[in-house]
């Protein structure tokens, strides 16, 4: 019993990700963090940029929901 939790928490440190860490796994997350971050240094909802060029590819719920958030 001892040895089969001391492999579960072995496992658990190795696979689970550390608490309150930030990762940013794919292109289409860090492009919406980028947004979300400039919408929140410009304090605008509805003009998001990407180095300085308007960003209308998708609807911005997702960086409206990551900007609330991070209020």
């Amino acid at each position: 019993m001892k040895r089969a939790l001391l492999v579960t928490l072995f496992t658990a440190i190795l696979v689970l990700p550390p608490l309150g860490a930030r990762q940013i796994v794919s292109g289409d997350e860090a492009r919406f963090a980028v947004l979300a971050q400039d919408m929140l240094k410009r304090g605008t909802w509805f003009d998001a940029r990407v180095r300085d060029q308007r960003y209308r590819n998708k609807p911005l719920m997702y960086p409206w929901a990551i900007k609330v958030l991070s209020m």
